[in-house]
C-alpha cells in the first residue's frame, strides 16, 4: 500500500469515535478478518501491546488496544 494512502488510513483509524468504526475501517482497507491479523496490525501501525499477559491473545485484547488508538486524542 502507497505510504500516503497508509497515512490517510492511519487518520482515519485515529480520528474514529469509536472502535468499531476503527474496525470496520481496518477490515475495509486492509481486509484483516483474525484477531491476531489485527492485534499484529495495530503493533505495527501504532506501536501498542496489551502488558501484564502471558495468554493467548483475545477480542477482548484487540478491543482495548483498538480503544487505546481511537481514545488516543484526548489525552
Amino acid at each position: 500500500m502507497n505510504k500516503v494512502i497508509r497515512e490517510a488510513v492511519k487518520t482515519l483509524i485515529e480520528c474514529s469515535t469509536e472502535a468499531k468504526q476503527a474496525d470496520d475501517i481496518i477490515v475495509q482497507y486492509y481486509g484483516f478478518k483474525t484477531v491476531q491479523e489485527k492485534i499484529a496490525f495495530l503493533k505495527g501501525m501504532f506501536d501498542v501491546e496489551v502488558v501484564g499477559h502471558e495468554h493467548e491473545t483475545t477480542q477482548t485484547d484487540y478491543e482495548c488496544m483498538l480503544n487505546a488508538v481511537v481514545n488516543r486524542k484526548w489525552m
